[in-house]
């Protein structure tokens, strides 16, 4: 893997100028960004941008992941937070119903306590 392209995955920005991904590309950056301007960018195989006044930016992860240099993120499954937050409601429920169990039995007990025993 070359330098360029280490250097660019070691970054945190969300997006990058021309200049970090020209390397890459071998090409110009001023290039780069008149093909983005003039639309002859190919976005679906070297990633998306977004032009801001005169400012071209592409979007790191995006051009590394069409260009093969990254994996695409896998999207987390929502089924597994669904089931994650159904189980603690199962919890907190369970909890409930032996709250109530526990004071169910305790005025049982206070009831039969007091009845005593009836004599003639």
């Amino acid at each position: 893997m070359s330098d360029p392209v280490k250097m660019l995955m070691e970054m945190t920005d969300e997006t990058v100028s021309a200049k970090h991904i020209a390397p890459i590309l071998k090409m110009n950056p001023s290039v780069i960004v008149k093909y983005a301007k003039d639309g002859t960018w190919d976005a679906d195989r070297l990633g998306n941008f977004v032009i801001s006044g005169g400012h071209v930016k592409f979007f790191r992860k995006d051009f590394l992941q069409k260009c093969g240099f990254m994996e695409p993120e896998k999207e987390e499954d929502p089924t597994r937070e669904i089931l994650t937050m159904l189980g603690k409601m199962l919890e907190g429920q369970s909890t409930i119903m032996r709250a109530l169990s526990l004071m169910l039995d305790h005025q049982m007990k206070e009831k039969t306590a007091g009845a005593g025993t009836l004599t003639d």
